[in-house]
């Protein structure tokens, strides 16, 4: 292979493990907004006091499992390759 498309490869790689890793960010912010706002709603509607912190930690800990599965996924797909 070529030195520049030997570059330019690796630089798409770092770009696809770097997009993994933000989007794996966003997922778990997602998340836990999902737990803030469903345990809110939850409290509104009647539900105990404990309830937000607990939908709040549920869905960290979600979201946590899913972005670590997701960046897994990605670092077993990538394994392959030589640097």
């Amino acid at each position: 292979m070529r030195p520049g498309v030997a570059a330019m490869s690796r630089l798409t790689g770092d770009l696809a493990a770097f997009s993994r890793v933000l989007s794996s960010a966003l997922l778990l912010c997602g998340f836990i907004i999902l737990g803030v706002v469903g345990g809110r709603a939850l409290v509104t509607r009647g539900y105990p006091g404990w309830t937000q912190p607990a939908a709040i930690v549920g869905g960290t800990a979600l979201g946590a499992w899913q972005a670590w599965s997701f960046l897994k996924a990605g670092m077993k797909r990538g394994q392959g390759r030589n640097p």
